[in-house]
């Protein structure tokens, strides 16, 4: 803030420097900026991570029925019984 007063016995002038707070304003400023950039490169990355924990909690399956999930060696042979009583 300046101050500048003319009057017939002297002039007054006033001056203040800049402080901390508007240092730290300013810096807030820039801070913000870069905040903004930065989560707007990492919002396509944020978003597609979220949809994999998503999608591989919401596909998760329990049971108690041991059949319902056949390893691969139980499907091939599963198949090849499947293969015999066709022909």
């Amino acid at each position: 803030m300046t101050v500048l007063k003319l009057s017939q016995e002297g002039m007054y002038f006033e001056r203040d420097a800049y402080n901390f707070f508007d240092f730290v304003g300013d810096l807030g400023g820039v801070s913000g900026i870069i905040t903004t950039v930065f989560g707007i490169i990492c919002y396509p990355y944020a978003e597609f991570a979220y949809n994999m924990r998503i999608s591989k909690e919401l596909f998760r399956a329990r049971t108690k029925d041991k059949e319902m999930f056949y390893t691969h060696d139980e499907t091939l042979h599963r198949d090849k019984k499947i293969m015999q009583t066709l022909s």
